[in-house]
């Protein structure tokens, strides 16, 4: 049985390209690359090759990349960072991924430090009311996603950005979900940190990188060897490396194709929904320059998701209910709640998204599979 992938948003499959590069980093180049020998040398070059190709990418310093585990840990990073760089409240959007939310709530309650919250409209933008009541907090944080994984919005990282510029206040982004998607290149002025991953743009899981502007100096979460510029300790992921630095140029390279990919995907998907009459409602923004292409978050009225997600996996159609982190338990996705979702239209929601490398009749494939599974299977 043929599968048709549509949870990109969780992980996308390994560009060939990447594992080519990565190759040699796992079968013959052994060095460490903190040792004086030419084995070490040549890890080392290869290191600072990949950190200079995310450097370019992004036209910042490369001394101001910090390779991590993941996105989760560079996450962590910045917020424990700012936690030690400032002394006021801890805020980030209601729509944040659970690596970002789960640090901030630890923090709080750990140390009694204020928790404030951004609240978002509708279409899951967060309202810039919110941004102005939570400035008013003078708070040594603000963190705020570039794109949203479950409904895909752009947020206005610009126009927050304008408003803490000059400030104190350490502003962090999640860029995880916006290379190869938005056109979301070098920082603003006034964002302090952003955060990537390589499992989302076709690289190797178990890689990411933080980039900090040097104005806003890294606390260590852990100490050893001094890696990193004393950063994060412990033995570089060569071979990850390596393929964070390809997979996160190409993203950079081929962003209008892959835009232009992603949009043909969707595109394809939602007529064929239409065509064979699924009743289906989408959650996020109605305006097409709001959101990435690719990422759909829908509700099949009358349907639980989750049994939906079951039906279409055993049917070969992979989809999500929302973040991978948390698709553990099928209870109402945090994001839409904020969004104002109420309980069973949420309940009755699922995630579709499609990857840049994915072949044009996948979306056509799985309307059907969805339509079939809906009408034989969910409503017989």
């Amino acid at each position: 049985m043929k599968r048709v992938y549509l949870d990109h948003n969780a992980t996308s499959p390994p560009d060939p390209r990447v594992l080519l590069a990565m190759e040699p980093w796992l079968r013959e180049h052994c060095g460490n690359p903190s040792s004086l020998y030419a084995e070490g040398r040549l890890a080392r070059r290869a290191v600072e090759d990949a950190r200079d190709e995310i450097a370019q990418a992004m036209a910042v310093p490369a001394r101001e990349i910090t390779f991590t585990s993941g996105a989760t840990e560079a996450n962590s990073l910045a917020i424990f960072s700012a936690h030690q760089h400032g002394r006021g409240t801890l805020v980030a959007s209601a729509i944040e991924h659970p690596s970002i939310l789960a640090a901030v709530k630890h923090l709080g309650e750990s140390t009694g430090r204020p928790i404030g919250t951004l609240a978002v409209d509708e279409a899951g933008v967060v309202r810039l009311d919110s941004l102005y009541e939570a400035l008013e907090l003078n708070p040594a944080l603000l963190a705020l996603m570039a794109v949203n994984n479950e409904v895909g919005s752009i947020q206005p990282i610009d126009a927050v950005a304008r408003q803490v510029a000059g400030s104190n206040i350490w502003l962090h982004v999640d860029a995880v979900q916006a290379w190869g998607k938005a056109d979301f290149g070098t920082p603003p002025p006034g964002v302090s940190s952003l955060s990537i991953s390589g499992h989302k743009i076709g690289g190797p899981k178990g890689i990411g990188a933080l980039w900090c502007h040097e104005e806003f100096p890294i606390a260590a979460l852990f100490w050893g060897g001094g890696q990193e510029r004393g950063r994060r300790a412990g033995t570089e992921n060569v071979a990850g490396i390596v393929g964070l630095g390809r997979a996160f140029r190409l993203a950079r390279e081929e962003l209008s194709a892959r835009q232009a990919r992603l949009s043909a995907l969707e595109s394809e998907f939602l007529v064929a929904l239409h065509r064979n009459g699924v009743n289906f409602e989408r959650h996020g923004p109605a305006t097409a320059a709001l959101r990435i292409p690719g990422t759909l978050n829908l509700r099949f009225p009358g349907v639980r998701g989750e049994r939906l997600m079951i039906a279409l996996d055993l049917d070969g159609v992979a989809i999500s209910l929302g973040s991978a982190c948390s698709s553990g338990a099928a209870e109402p996705s945090p994001v839409l709640r904020a969004m104002g979702v109420e309980k069973l239209p949420n309940l009755e929601s699922v995630r579709i998204s499609f990857g840049a490398t994915q072949a044009l009749g996948e979306g056509t494939e799985a309307a059907q599979v969805i339509h079939d599974v809906l009408r034989l299977k969910l409503n017989s």
